[in-house]
């Protein structure tokens, strides 16, 4: 039989409290099943919210009751005629059993999107919103003549039904649509994220409860695999909640929202690059007329003392303020575009870089530049770094109210986060 305990290590002043698995034997991994009978740990047994579960058969056994007059009196064809009858609504009601979720719910087929409408009529009804394919809408009323209500996101109108796929079809679809993340279970208060789909493999990072990951693959019964910002892990299947979300409608307000915020991060990536050439041509003119001076560039170790870099200005909240304009854009690995598509480092590398900032590119680098300060005390601008393993791996921009904003994924692209939404490293102050 494979031996486990548990052991709890409880820390003070901030740091995660770690429950932690520790298996001894031959055997190469525990199952699911020997964990649970063997520490037989209250609250944490195997679950998963599993969507697909509840199901109904719009054919109840009853009204497959065939009646007859005399049962003397039929002959074998008309036997024949009953049993193929009963038949058909025994194939028909195996059809119709579809999941509960998908009696109401519909998801768009639309080529692009579809307008939502004000009103079920494409004359005199003011277009509110879109839903895109593959979104999500769950469906209020059905009205005669082609159109369904519809409740998406923040939007409440009516669609042609004909845009939709529902019942069966929508089940089908969820799959290619839907996307599984996960949660780690309540109780278990920091989850370790392993490099392999083994108990003995060396543990990446801690996850706490709250925060959502997502799926990337599903690793037979005991373990899951989940993004982890620009790299991945696994976790054990017993420990976390898997559920699906799918994208929702967008309203005509968040469209134009959307277009007005695109267009303000490009103007200000531009404004910030015509500053920064301004400034080198008279740092340029100004050093022709006074005497050069140098000296060796310095690292700092870990523990923190300052290096020299190129300065430039502007305050933590300035910096914080400014990358917020390039919230939701793309994830692209190895780039460094603010508006086109960048990676963590390189984020936080060209947010710096418009302020006149010049730091290395990759997150090890940066992560040994600046100032250390300790965690407790970081500061709006500050950058926050995370190990993936036995170094570091990712970096995020300290924005305060403990939160930081870093390029994350190529799901979810630059977004907001809780600093400890995975435990960090060290942080560095370059301002």
């Amino acid at each position: 039989m494979v031996k486990t305990h548990w052991v709890r290590n409880a820390a003070i002043l901030g740091t995660a409290v770690t429950l932690s698995l520790v298996p001894y034997s031959a055997a190469e991994d525990v199952s699911a099943a020997s964990i649970s009978q063997e520490t037989e740990m209250a609250g944490l047994s195997l679950t998963l919210n599993d969507y697909y579960t509840t199901n109904y058969t719009g054919v109840s056994n009853e009204k497959d009751t065939v009646k007859t007059v005399a049962a003397s009196a039929k002959t074998s064809e008309n036997t024949t005629a009953v049993q193929n009858t009963s038949a058909k609504k025994k194939t028909a009601a195996k059809k119709e059993t579809v999941s509960k979720k998908w009696q109401t719910t519909g998801i768009s087929i639309a080529n692009d999107y579809v307008n939502i409408r004000k009103k079920p009529s494409t004359e005199n009804s003011k277009v509110i919103g879109r839903l895109y394919r593959g979104s999500s809408a769950k469906i209020l009323k059905e009205k005669k003549n082609g159109w369904v209500q519809v409740k998406s996101g923040n939007v409440r109108g009516y669609i042609k039904k004909e845009y939709l796929a529902v019942g069966k079809s929508a089940e089908k679809l969820s799959g290619k649509y839907g996307k599984k993340y996960i949660k780690v279970k309540k109780g278990v208060v920091t989850l370790n994220v392993r490099e392999k789909t083994s108990t003995k493999s060396t543990i990446l990072v801690q996850i706490p409860e709250d925060e959502r990951f997502r799926v990337e693959k599903e690793c037979g019964k005991n373990w899951i695999k989940i993004s982890l910002d620009d790299s991945h892990g696994y976790v054990a299947r017993e420990f976390v909640d898997v559920n699906v979300s799918f994208k929702k409608a967008v309203s005509m307000k968040e469209i134009r929202a959307k277009r007005r915020r695109k267009a303000a991060a490009a103007r200000a990536e531009r404004e910030r690059a015509a500053a920064r050439a301004a400034a080198r041509a008279s740092r340029k003119s100004s050093s022709n007329t006074s005497t050069k001076s140098s000296s060796a560039r310095k690292k700092s170790s870990n523990a923190g003392s300052s290096v020299s870099y190129s300065k430039g200005s502007g305050t933590g909240a300035q910096i914080v303020s400014y990358a917020k304009k390039f919230l939701g854009n793309k994830y692209v690995y190895g780039g460094t575009s603010l508006t086109n598509g960048t990676d963590c480092s390189g984020f936080t590398m060209s947010v710096y870089a418009a302020f006149g900032y010049s730091i290395p590119r990759t997150s090890r680098e940066q992560s040994r530049y600046g100032k250390s300060v300790s965690l407790s005390s970081v500061k709006p601008g500050d950058l926050i770094f995370y190990k993936n393993g036995s170094s570091v791996g990712h970096v995020a921009l300290y924005m305060g109210g403990g939160n930081v904003i870093h390029a994350s994924n190529r799901v979810d692209g630059i977004k907001i986060s809780n600093m400890y939404y995975r435990t960090p490293y060290c942080a560095r102050r370059i301002i």
